[in-house]
């Protein structure tokens, strides 16, 4: 509500930014609900141009009820309506798209309940959400995990192989094929222990294919 003198002209100008305002806040929220936002340009910002409202009921405040019959437009309605009282109204012609899930969204609806993220922080697992904000920046990530894997070779001379037995010492690949297990149909213990080894210290295994 006004207090103070305020030209006739100045009130409507305020009143009228309200209820637009009013009304562009509950469509972006009617959109939400429906897995959509809002795009405007710059120009539509500055115009302040979101859609074409009209049928502006206005309603009781305390019961909802219509009161008298609909505007035709919010500049109709201006000289019965006063900021919080409640409105319907219908808008065509707003600019919007499918709205992009943020991480957090995409993890409650995965995980409602959040039975699982706190069994994470008991495990001390850091949730996403803790260090990486955006659905984005997962995918950046990703991404980053993917292309600074190693790609390059060297030679066997300068090759790292480890602590004793604990390296990436390879396996011929001949000692992985059916042939080279036991005549009981069991697997060949040393094979096996290279594997297992290699797996278990470092989650990899390197295998010469030159071999016949």
């Amino acid at each position: 509500k006004f207090s103070g003198q305020m030209t006739d002209e100045i009130r409507k100008s305020f009143t009228l930014y309200a209820m637009d305002l009013t009304a562009k806040e509950a469509t972006r929220a009617a959109l939400k609900q429906n897995g959509l936002e809002m795009v405007l340009s710059e120009d539509e910002e500055e115009e302040d141009f979101w859609g074409d409202v009209d049928s502006v009921q206005l309603l009781e405040e305390y019961t909802n009820r219509p009161i008298g019959e609909p505007f035709k437009s919010m500049e109709d309605a201006l000289d019965e309506w006063t900021p919080g009282q409640p409105f319907n109204f219908v808008v065509r012609q707003v600019p919007a798209k499918i709205r992009q899930l943020s991480l957090e969204e995409l993890l409650d609806s995965m995980d409602p309940d959040g039975k699982l993220r706190e069994q994470a922080k008991e495990s001390n697992i850091a949730l996403p959400t803790e260090e990486i904000m955006t659905l984005k920046q997962l995918a950046a990530d990703c991404s980053r995990r993917t292309e600074s894997s190693p790609r390059g070779a060297k030679e066997d001379d300068f090759a790292f192989t480890g602590l004793d037995k604990r390296g990436y010492t390879p396996i011929s690949r001949s000692e992985l094929l059916r042939d080279n297990m036991n005549e009981d149909g069991t697997e060949n213990r040393k094979a096996l222990m290279h594997v297992m080894d290699a797996l278990a210290t470092h989650g990899a295994l390197v295998v010469d294919l030159t071999d016949e």
